[in-house]
């Protein structure tokens, strides 16, 4: 009898022990859950108020101590990234990427933001490394996701990047032409494909080898640079670059040109102080700009290019003062295009590069130098220009 109750006590025992014991792990559960969500909220407190790196301290400690693959790593991870891009420690963010990766300690599942991003990141790392392969096997992995996964996109730039790379161009602009007809303009990848498409579009356009529509032309006896650019309808600039002539007297008969098939127009638009340059209305290429420094000085409305001139000399419309061409303090740098309609409004070098992006012009759109030595190039006399937008007004800071 006595054995049967000391067997009995001794099972009774063990189930509160027992009991006692999953409560334990249950409470240590409840609260590490708690610290880490209260580390979350801490680290996107700091983020919010421009505080990157005490964000970082924060999550990088925290999964020092933590495990992967819990309920709440997957949000470690994104903030984490969050806080390295905000840093730009592009290091910090390829060392997480790895661990993201890690398949002995995966902290996030194949499929998830952070899992695609760490793909990416990676991916971009052995693309700068010349390891094509493996660049290629990163962003082919996050496209192999169901469509409309995260970070396609991107993977799909990558793949781009890839083709220019190694040479395949035509194909990469086949493959950047069709995703910016279906990226909104608000999408965050869509400014990385409008740069390497205006890339890749000026590369073809003024190599000698000719693309899509562009002709060849054999010169004649009588030709000279400026009939044949008013019967194709381009610039004498563009022809002579493409074909690199420097002394267009000396035109001998038999030459073959490359002769481009443009139809160039352009838009400027206030409101992000860009230039949008369109070939037959499709995207070519996008140039950061300056405009007036108050609204009313950048018009809106529809323009011509009149006038070109390289080389021009200013007079300042404050002073008077009359300045030659390539006297330091001449504003208008080393390209004039004028707009009709109005004499004194036209697109120019912004002398001063750190200007650009800022209202702070008379009222003309400046480039930089390098820039607005291209477009200029590009452009012939007649091309349409359309101003659009409003100048932004900047947030107020509370």
């Amino acid at each position: 009898m006595a054995s049967w109750k000391s067997t009995a006590f001794s099972f009774m025992l063990l189930i509160v022990l027992a009991a006692l014991a999953v409560g334990g792990v249950a409470g240590r559960q409840w609260w590490q859950a708690r610290t880490v969500r209260r580390d979350l909220a801490l680290a996107r407190q700091h983020l919010d108020q421009g505080k990157p790196e005490m964000a970082e301290q924060i999550l990088a400690t925290r999964m020092e101590t933590s495990k992967p693959t819990s309920a709440w790593s997957a949000a470690l991870v994104d903030l984490r990234f969050e806080a390295l891009e905000a840093m730009n420690d592009v290091t910090a963010e390829q060392m997480l990427a790895g661990q993201v990766l890690d398949e002995q300690r995966p902290w996030v599942r194949s499929g998830e933001p952070a899992w695609a991003r760490a793909e990416i990141i990676q991916g971009r790392v052995a693309l700068k490394a010349q390891q094509i392969d493996q660049a290629r096997q990163h962003f082919l992995r996050v496209l192999g996701q169901p469509q409309g996964a995260q970070g396609q996109a991107e993977a799909e730039l990558g793949l781009a990047r890839i083709e220019m790379a190694i040479g395949k161009v035509p194909e990469a602009k086949a493959r950047l032409d069709a995703m910016l007809e279906t990226l909104a303009e608000n999408h965050p990848v869509r400014a990385g494909v409008e740069h390497n498409l205006g890339l890749i579009n000026t590369t073809m356009l003024l190599s000698r080898e000719p693309f899509g529509e562009d002709e060849i032309y054999a010169v004649t006896k009588g030709d000279s640079i400026y009939k044949i650019a008013r019967r194709f309808e381009v610039s004498q600039d563009l022809i002579m670059r493409v074909n690199q002539i420097s002394d267009p007297s000396r035109l001998s008969i038999g030459r073959r040109l490359k002769i481009p098939r443009l139809d160039l127009s352009i838009v400027v638009d206030k409101s992000n102080n860009t230039l949008t340059l369109y070939n037959q209305g499709k995207f070519f290429k996008k140039y950061q700009v300056r405009t007036g420094e108050y609204d009313y000085q950048t018009p809106v409305g529809d323009f011509e290019v009149r006038t070109k001139k390289k080389d021009p000399a200013w007079t300042s419309p404050q002073t008077g003062k009359h300045y030659a061409a390539g006297d330091p303090e001449n504003q208008l740098g080393t390209r004039w295009m004028g707009f009709s309609g109005n004499a004194s409004l036209g697109i120019h070098e912004a002398v001063d590069e750190s200007s650009i992006g800022t209202y702070s012009s008379n009222g003309c759109v400046g480039l930089a130098r390098a820039d607005v030595e291209e477009l200029y190039d590009l452009m012939r006399r007649g091309a349409p220009v359309k101003i659009v937008g409003e100048k932004a007004t900047p947030a107020l800071k509370l």
